[in-house]
């Protein structure tokens, strides 16, 4: 009998497109090209072949107390090991909130307890026994207070500040807990909160849900002023992973990276040329610089989108490419795109990193203007998230290429984006957090280090977002005619 690999092999071979959706096997093939043996084959073996193209499953195991890291996330990180579980500077992110109201912060800690009770991400530490890289979910976090309080009222914002940014660089010491919380006492018994997390356990979906997550929470808290409730069992992280790692192993799978490996070949950096010397032993700080689309603008390129069959986003992308492909003098130019990775409902819930962006490499000719890079990038951009895996998998790809630094886009295009974790937060009117901080954070400049992301977002009918790089790496000018650039790139 054939497997299923063969009979998927075959049906691509006759031009004929296979696919999985709902659980279902679906098809599209050209005319009078499917054989009528080859689709009782097809029939026959509906599971198998279900199985074989079918992205990752999920399935809830508890009390699970480790889980190792895979081989292509060691060597992707391999190179900041020290400062993963030693010094600690690479890749740790902050938010920090302030409230009105007073805090009960014995309550706090309560629902801290309950939060971290029901996301084991946040009860991560990494163990590296010198062969092996795991992360094992045993620690109990808990909540570092600071005293305030005796300050004067005029030096309360400068303090917050730079408690909150002092707590941001202190290392991860070995074995320590990848998630740290604390809360600021200050003068009229006024509170301020926070967490500083390590993006190994956190990605930007989380880095939102956890503040919804605790002061919801909370607020149980002060209305039932019990902890005796049961303890949410959703998805955890570890299922995530262990789900990630079955499917590394199928067909699909194999067949993905096979895609990338072509698809990659010979890619180039995309980060524009820095303006002072890389040290990858020198820890930078991440700087931005704002940039705006008005609404004006924003229903032009709308406009422009719906009429060449593409969105808003494959338009500002493609405004990218060409800023880019002006700077570099290059046609080829690839960007790490994220997408959420987060299709499966159950994984909405989950505190985790879900690494999943993927890669764009836009190959196209030195005349084609804003309209044909758009439709490129659609296309590109369908093929991409068809085959899309977790990242580490395709980075290790791009290590093998040597120095392939991709700017980095994340786009928030499709609502009005607060902050979820302080304005949309249900039952918190009596909390009325205000005043985020999310402190300048310290960075590692490795090789591989993108050096400068665009984040834009809407907001009403506009654009909003910024270009966020490394102050030891590029000057502030250097931005500035990369930001005129994309503008002028999106001339309609």
């Amino acid at each position: 009998m054939n497997t299923a690999e063969e009979l998927i092999g075959r049906a691509r071979g006759l031009g004929i497109h296979l696919w999985v959706s709902g659980g279902n096997l679906n098809f599209r093939a050209p005319p009078d090209t499917f054989p009528a043996e080859l689709r009782n084959e097809l029939q026959a073996n509906k599971a198998s072949i279900i199985d074989a193209l079918s992205g990752p499953r999920y399935e809830r195991t508890p009390h699970v107390s480790a889980v190792d890291v895979p081989d292509s996330y060691v060597s992707r990180w391999n190179r900041a090991r020290t400062g993963i579980i030693g010094v600690g500077y690479t890749n740790v992110t902050n938010k920090t909130w302030r409230f009105r109201r007073p805090i009960d912060l014995d309550a706090m800690e309560r629902a801290l307890h309950r939060l971290t009770r029901q996301h084991n991400a946040l009860r991560c530490r990494l163990a590296d026994d010198g062969a092996a890289l795991r992360l094992v979910f045993d620690c109990d976090p808990e909540l570092t207070t600071v005293d305030l309080s005796r300050l004067d009222s005029s030096a309360v914002e400068g303090a917050i500040r730079s408690t909150a940014q002092e707590i941001a660089w202190q290392p991860f010491s070995p074995g320590a807990c990848l998630f740290r919380p604390f809360a600021l006492k200050l003068p009229s018994s006024g509170i301020a909160m926070g967490f500083v997390a390590h993006h190994f356990i956190v990605d930007g979906w989380s880095f939102g849900r956890i503040p919804v997550f605790w002061l919801g929470e909370y607020e149980r808290q002060l209305q039932s002023r019990s902890s005796s409730a049961g303890i949410q069992d959703c998805l955890q992280y570890s299922d995530y992973l262990l789900g990630i790692s079955r499917w590394s192993k199928s067909l699909n799978f194999q067949r993905r990276l096979e895609f990338w490996r072509e698809n990659l070949r010979g890619v180039a950096s995309s980060r524009l040329p820095p303006d002072y010397a890389v040290d990858p032993d020198t820890r930078s700080i991440q700087q931005s610089m704002p940039l705006h689309l008005d609404s004006d603008r924003v229903r032009g390129l709308t406009k422009l989108a719906a009429s060449i069959g593409v969105t808003l986003s494959d338009v500002l992308t493609a405004g990218i490419v060409l800023a880019l492909q002006r700077e570099l003098k290059s046609s080829d130019i690839s960007l790490r795109h994220y997408w959420h990775g987060r299709d499966e409902p159950r994984l909405f819930s989950m505190i985790g990193n879900t690494l999943n962006p993927v890669i764009l490499r836009i190959r196209s000719n030195p005349a084609d203007g804003l309209r044909d890079v758009a439709r490129q990038v659609h296309r590109v951009a369908a093929e991409a998230i068809s085959k899309q895996v977790p990242r580490h998998y395709a980075d290790t790809i791009l290590d093998e290429s040597g120095d392939t630094a991709l700017v980095q886009t994340n786009f928030r295009l499709r609502m009005n984006v607060g902050d979820p974790g302080l304005k949309h937060a249900p039952g918190l009117s009596s909390i009325e957090p205000v005043h985020v901080w999310n402190p300048n954070l310290p960075f590692s400049t490795p090789r591989d280090l993108p050096a400068h992301d665009i984040n834009l977002t809407s907001v009403n009918d506009t654009v909003s977002g910024e270009v966020a790089y490394l102050e030891d790496v590029y000057e502030d000018e250097t931005m500035r005619r990369f930001i005129l650039g994309f503008e002028q790139a999106l001339t309609i």
